[in-house]
Formats: C-alpha cells, structure tokens, sequence
C-alpha cells in the first residue's frame, strides 16, 4: 500500500519533468550556435541552422502521434520519446559532420514530437479536473524554466567546447528514470 502511495506520489513530478524538456531541443543550442558555425565553416550556411531541424521534425512527428496512440501504450511512447531526445541530443555533440549533426538533431525533434503532447495529455489522463488546473500551470512553468536552465547550462559548457553544450540533454535521464519507475504501464 505505501509503495502504490509513493508512486501516486511522484507521478505528478515525472510527468512535469517531461514539460522541463520540451523547449530545450532548440534553447540547448542557441548559445553554442557561433562556435558552430566557425567548426563547420566549409559546409553551407543553411545546414548550420541546426537550430530549427528540431521544429521540423516536431511537426512532422505531431502529424504522426495519432498513430502511434492506436500502436503503442503511452508508457512506451514516455520512454521512446525520452530515448530519441537524450540519444539525439547527447549524440549531436560527437558528430564529425554537419551531415550527422543534423541527424542528430532530427532525433531530437522527434523525441520532443513524442513527448510534447504526453506531457500535458498525461496530466489530463490521470488527474482529477480540480488538480489539473494547477498542473497544467505547473507544466507551463516547468517548460519555460526548461528553456531556461538548458540555455544557461548550454551557454556555460559552450565557453569550454562547443560539443560540451549538447550534455545539457543529459537531463533527460532524470525524466527517463522518473518515467521507468513512477509512470503505470
């Protein structure tokens, strides 16, 4: 009985830290973007809006979330999500090309496709009207204080090494943890 108290607990912060992520795929970058352009300064200036490839495949991967709804449980699509953007993310840091980087960076926007609607359906799903609306607003704070954090942390690790700046999606393993443990199946 306690250990179903404790996960009721602590569902409500797992899925509010999904909302902590949603706006770092493009924020993360931002302060890195100069240094950048400088490593992959014989490529095109139009790859190295990297960006915006996030946005895109945020998009693309909306149009297809309905879909996947009828596929998988959301538990599944929680944790894939969360795979896809801290693979991505993290990964996007280690990439010799700009060919890669932007792959990386597709990843990325597909995770956050993924996640980006769980993270306020999830809320709606398993909380009580009166409790939504506080959480709800919770979630919003929580994404823009993501954008936050992800910038201020990129900006630093970026005055070390510009692939530095990409760790900052290292958060999401706070989310995958959080989400593998306290999310029901």
């Amino acid at each position: 009985m306690q250990k179903l108290q404790n996960t009721r607990k602590m569902l409500a912060p797992s899925i509010l830290s999904l909302s902590l992520l949603t706006v770092m795929a493009g924020a993360a970058v931002a302060p890195a973007l100069g240094v950048i352009r400088d490593h992959f300064s014989d490529s095109s200036p139009m790859f190295i809006q990297i960006i915006s490839i996030p946005a895109l495949f945020i998009v693309i991967t909306s149009f297809c979330f309905p879909a996947l709804c009828r596929i998988f449980r959301s538990r599944t699509l929680v944790l894939t999500g969360l795979l896809f953007y801290t693979a991505g993310g993290v990964a996007a840091g280690v990439c010799g090309s700009i060919a890669l980087l932007l792959i990386t960076r597709a990843l990325v926007g597909i995770g956050v496709g993924i996640i980006m609607p769980l993270s306020t359906g999830l809320l709606s799903f398993y909380f009580s009207p009166q409790r939504q609306e506080a959480l709800m607003g919770y979630s919003s704070a929580m994404n823009q204080m993501g954008g936050v954090i992800a910038t201020l942390l990129s900006g630093l690790l970026a005055n070390i090494v510009w692939r530095a700046s990409f760790l900052v999606y290292l958060l999401g393993l706070l989310s995958i943890v959080l989400c593998a443990v306290f999310l029901p199946s």
